[in-house]
């Protein structure tokens, strides 16, 4: 048996060994791991052709397949081989994240025997930080695996990924790492500084405001798990924790991507502002006439609450501005009866205009560009067609947080006759039949 020279002081020396100068990423991918005294968890093949030069006191690789039958020997001489994993890859280890919380921030020197031996030992973590990032993906959204560990001669002060949806920007993502505190974290982030020589730029200091002001303001946490409570978890709780934290923020993130992507933020005044634009010729529609019925879990909740949040703040804008513009008018007695209404009642805002008329407006706010498509409720329309001579839409977009502006169009109610209307719901209901004598119905 190619096996029998190997004695439990070779098991524990090979141990040792690894300990000190790491487990080679070709080795990091196996399905039985042998555990020691010490707690640590080494790989079966690696350990054992460890031992095996020990023993024989050689530098050549044993050459064999691990079978039951190594693995009884190996477990013969006192060893346990109760860690199997289906995924191949051993779950986080306590020492190897205290490890990196040792080595983050420190300088690093190829010339430094001792920097080198300590950046062989960081391979793990790092390849299992790749590996929960791209089993944890959700639909649409993409990992940027990444493999490096030091930053011009330091060693990161955190291990992290981006994760973003494959068609967007991705100057804004979620983040999966190690913090320097030891703790996984997620939390959703943006493109803050220049990165790659300048390559990847960062987003402009007013965006970034923008950004860090809006998930200031939203139901939003990031998530942390430290090392008391990383043996709770495995790989398959880790990646379901993973999924549900991007399908939870997925409106979010969307949010901020459009914050994000904003290129007429130079135009917007500062607080409290509307420029009126022209009517668009044409806008988008995300009406598909093929649907592919491609599953995609959605927090639909979640999604609401940010659209509802955005309504009320396009409704707070409007509400300013048209108070402004009556005291401009000298229409003084008609400020105080500008109000928004209650929901349900057709429109958001009771206003007037020059002539001290009342008018009856509907907001609808996007932080999207012109061309973005909007949504009217059955009441809204039939309210609509009831006052259509009073009735306007304020079609706000491109929408700025934190000077609460943005750019419009007004769509007065007669004009919505030149906009398609294209029904999205249906009422599902049935009518009650009744049987004749004769049995017809």
């Amino acid at each position: 048996m190619k096996l029998s020279s190997i004695t439990e002081k070779d098991i524990i020396d090979a141990g040792s060994i690894i300990d000190f100068i790491g487990i080679p990423l070709n080795f990091l991918y196996n399905n039985y791991w042998v555990e020691l005294a010490n707690g640590k968890e080494y790989p079966f093949k690696y350990l054992i052709r460890e031992a095996y030069k020990i023993a024989n006191k050689t530098e050549e690789n044993l050459d064999f397949t691990p079978t039951d039958t190594y693995r009884d020997y190996i477990m013969g001489l006192g060893f346990g081989i109760n860690n199997y994993y289906p995924r191949s890859l051993n779950f986080f280890k306590r020492e190897e994240i205290a490890l990196f919380q040792k080595l983050a921030g420190t300088k690093y020197r190829k010339a430094n025997l001792e920097n080198v031996r300590e950046s062989k030992l960081l391979l793990p973590s790092i390849k299992k930080l790749n590996y929960w990032a791209s089993n944890s993906l959700i639909e649409d959204f993409t990992v940027k695996e990444d493999n490096h560990w030091h930053w011009s001669g330091t060693i990161k002060e955190y291990l992290w990924l981006r994760i973003y949806r494959k068609s967007d920007s991705k100057n804004v993502y979620f983040v999966l790492g190690i913090n320097k505190k030891g703790e996984l974290y997620l939390e959703l982030n943006c493109q803050r500084s220049n990165h790659t020589g300048g390559k990847v730029k960062g987003l402009p200091p007013q965006i970034v405001k923008q950004l860090d002001s809006y998930l200031y303001e939203a139901d939003y946490d990031e998530k942390k798990i430290d090392l008391n409570r990383l043996d709770h978890h495995n790989w398959n709780s880790l990646i379901e924790f993973t999924q549900d934290y991007l399908y939870k923020y997925a409106a979010l993130y969307d949010e901020l991507e459009l914050i994000a992507t904003n290129k007429n933020v130079e135009q917007i005044p500062n607080e409290y502002a509307l420029i009126e634009v022209d009517i668009p010729d044409k806008t988008k529609s995300y009406l598909n006439k093929e649907r592919n019925f491609k599953g995609r879990k959605t927090d639909w909740g979640k999604k609401q609450a940010v659209s509802s949040k955005l309504g009320l703040l396009g409704e707070e804008l409007v509400l300013h501005i048209e108070k402004k513009k009556l005291e401009e008018l000298g229409l003084i007695d008609k400020v105080e009866k500008v109000h928004k209404k209650l929901d349900g009642e057709g429109y958001d805002i009771l206003s007037f205009d020059e002539m001290g008329n009342e008018i009856f407006i509907e907001v609808k706010t996007t932080k999207g560009n012109w061309d973005e498509p909007f949504y009217l409720s059955v009441n809204e329309k039939v309210f609509c067609e009831l006052n259509i001579d009073k009735y306007k839409i304020y079609r706000l977009y491109n929408y700025d947080h934190i000077s609460k502006s943005a750019q419009y169009y007004k769509i007065l109610g007669p004009q919505l006759l030149d906009f398609d209307l294209n029904p999205i719901n249906y009422e599902v209901s049935k009518s009650l039949t009744y049987e004749l004598k004769n049995g017809e119905k």
